[in-house]
C-alpha cells in the first residue's frame, strides 16, 4: 500500500478547529524540539471507529519521538486493527498557530516521517499508552475511516502500550 504525505508550507487553524484543542505542547525528535503543536478533539466519525477516552490527559509538555514504525503496520492489523475501538483513540495534530517557525518545523517533521513512510512512536504516556504520529494522507484517512481534510496535520493513534 502506498502512502503519500500531505505537505503544505502554509499551515493555519481553520475556523472549525477553534475550541477543539485537547492538548498543546511540543513534538521532539530524539530529544530535539521540532515545533509546538495542538492536538484536536476527534470528530464524531473518528469517535465511532476509535472510542477510547480522549487521550491527552496527563501527557507531558513534550512528546518525544524516539522510535519509528512503518505506516502500513500502524494503520493495518499490527496496531490500529489489533485493538478494539474502545481501546484506541484517533486524534489529529496541527502546528500551533502564530509562529512561522512552528509551521515550518511541523511541515519538516511531517515530510521527514512521510519521506521514510514511517510513523513516529511516543511510548510511556499516561496509563502506559503509546502514541503513533502518522503523516496525514488520503490513504491513511481511508485506512482509519476518517474524513480527509485539506490541511497539513498528523494523525495520532493512541493505544495500549506497544509490544516489545
Amino acid at each position: 500500500m502506498l502512502f503519500v504525505s500531505c505537505i503544505l508550507y502554509h499551515v493555519h487553524i481553520s475556523p472549525h478547529h477553534q475550541g477543539l484543542v485537547l492538548w498543546e505542547g511540543s513534538i521532539a525528535k530524539s530529544g530535539t524540539v521540532q515545533c509546538r503543536v495542538r492536538c484536536l478533539r476527534p470528530s464524531p466519525q473518528e469517535r465511532h471507529h476509535a472510542s477510547a477516552p480522549e487521550a491527552p490527559e496527563g501527557w507531558p509538555a513534550v512528546l518525544d519521538v524516539q522510535f519509528r514504525a512503518s505506516i502500513s503496520s500502524v494503520v493495518g492489523k499490527d496496531v490500529y486493527g489489533a485493538h478494539p475501538p474502545q481501546d484506541r483513540a484517533v486524534l489529529r495534530m496541527i502546528a500551533a498557530p502564530g509562529d512561522a517557525a512552528d509551521a515550518k518545523g511541523f511541515a519538516g517533521f511531517c515530510q521527514y516521517l512521510g519521506g521514510k513512510q514511517r510513523a513516529g512512536v511516543v511510548k510511556g504516556l499516561s496509563g502506559g499508552r503509546t502514541a503513533y504520529l502518522i503523516p496525514h494522507s488520503v490513504e491513511v484517512c481511508k485506512a482509519l475511516h476518517v474524513p480527509v481534510e485539506p490541511v497539513c496535520m498528523l494523525m495520532l493513534i493512541v493505544g495500549p502500550a506497544a509490544r516489545k
